[in-house]
């Protein structure tokens, strides 16, 4: 019966230890596994090293394995982001977000399975509350458009899209420095409806119905003052 022994160097002192090992068993079998294993490996006269499979090179970055995440976990599509120069940073992200429907509307939490005490919109309590609904379909919505289309003298296209909505504005604003302009004020609005809807959940008195569409005219002026100049007044 073939043994199974394995030695090892403690301290100076050789230790042993030695076992009758039977065909069929367990032992065997792992020993013909290993075997195999070790079939077509050549060994090298050179210290062990760690190699990095998924480079080209074999060596291991962040930089690498955070390619790898993205590709894998970031959805990929074929929307350009925009990006409104004339706005602050944090309206720009919080426009994306929406664009991109990822913020936390009702429908949103609820599809996440967060417990909320209800899917309807806080402003009308009438509708289901989605990205649509907050900024276009709203009855607060659609009055503050109204406003926002007579103080441009535009005629804003019934559209429920915020993409749709900047590639009309895009489309039909022949002069450059105004199509910006426009471009930022709708930008304002939606970060100004969202902040609304916010004050409503989050019960802050600050923010009012009424201040909606004044809150919009003087941030509007002021970002667009202070990025442009005194020459990208509207109205």
């Amino acid at each position: 019966m073939p043994l199974c022994s394995v030695g090892m160097v403690a301290y100076g002192i050789q230790v042993g230890y030695e076992w009758p090992m039977r065909e069929g068993s367990r032992t065997s079998h792992h020993l013909h596994e290993l075997l195999e294993m070790l079939t077509n490996v050549q060994f090298v006269d050179k210290d062990d090293s760690w190699v990095w499979k998924l480079s080209k090179d074999g060596g291991y970055s962040v930089k690498c394995a955070r390619q790898i995440i993205d590709n894998s976990l970031l959805a990929t599509g074929q929307q350009v982001t925009r990006w409104c120069r004339i706005v602050p940073a944090k309206v720009n992200i919080m426009c994306w977000r929406a664009i991109q429907n990822r913020l936390p509307t009702r429908s949103q939490l609820a599809v996440k399975g967060i417990d909320i005490p209800s899917v309807l919109c806080p402003s009308c309590l009438v509708a289901i509350e989605d990205v649509q609904h907050v900024f276009f379909k709203c009855d607060v919505a659609v009055e503050v458009w109204k406003k926002v289309a007579s103080w441009l003298d535009l005629q804003i296209p019934a559209i429920d899209d915020i993409s749709m909505l900047l590639d009309w504005a895009e489309a039909s604003i022949s002069d450059a420095k105004k199509r910006k302009v426009v471009g930022a004020i709708i930008y304002t609005t939606i970060w100004m409806l969202w902040r609304f809807r916010n004050s409503i959940v989050f019960q802050d008195p600050k923010m009012k119905k009424s201040h909606i569409y004044d809150n919009i005219v003087i941030h509007s002026f002021d970002w667009c003052m202070n990025r442009c100049g005194k020459g990208s007044r509207v109205g």
